[in-house]
């Protein structure tokens, strides 16, 4: 069954040369995102990561996490965004905003700006009401 589920998410900017990033010891429970070659995302660990000569903000406030999951969540990425959904990690444009995507099975995490997320949800589930019923 598909289910759309929101939840709090901590996000930490890393911004460094490309060498510093490259040798980072991710945490266990945290995701990786190198969104450029100074700059990398840590999605869900812990508050504070150790990185000499690096600046790392905490921006957890800044952004809002969306879980498509279970049967028809590659579907309904499908009406939100013309990415291609394929496992890993994604960044472009979905539900007309600015988005990064973790596909992992049959769940895909979708983060957006804090500010976007009603206009998100209000999208997710117009464009995907026959998937929610």
């Amino acid at each position: 069954m598909f289910e759309v589920r929101w939840s709090a998410v901590r996000v930490l900017r890393c911004l460094a040369r490309p060498e510093t990033l490259d040798g980072l010891a991710v945490p266990a429970e945290a995701r990786a995102c190198r969104v450029a070659s100074d700059e990398l995302l840590l999605i869900g660990g812990p508050a504070v990561v150790a990185l000499p000569d690096a600046m790392v903000v905490d921006e957890a406030g800044g952004w809002a996490s969306l879980t498509l999951a279970g049967e028809g969540a590659g579907e309904a990425f499908g009406r939100l965004s013309a990415l291609p959904v394929e496992p890993g990690w994604l960044q472009g444009v979905v539900a007309g905003v600015p988005a990064k995507a973790f596909v992992d099975g049959s769940e895909i995490q979708l983060l957006v700006a804090a500010s976007h997320a009603h206009h998100v949800d209000e999208r997710v589930r117009a464009a995907c009401s026959d998937l929610l019923a």
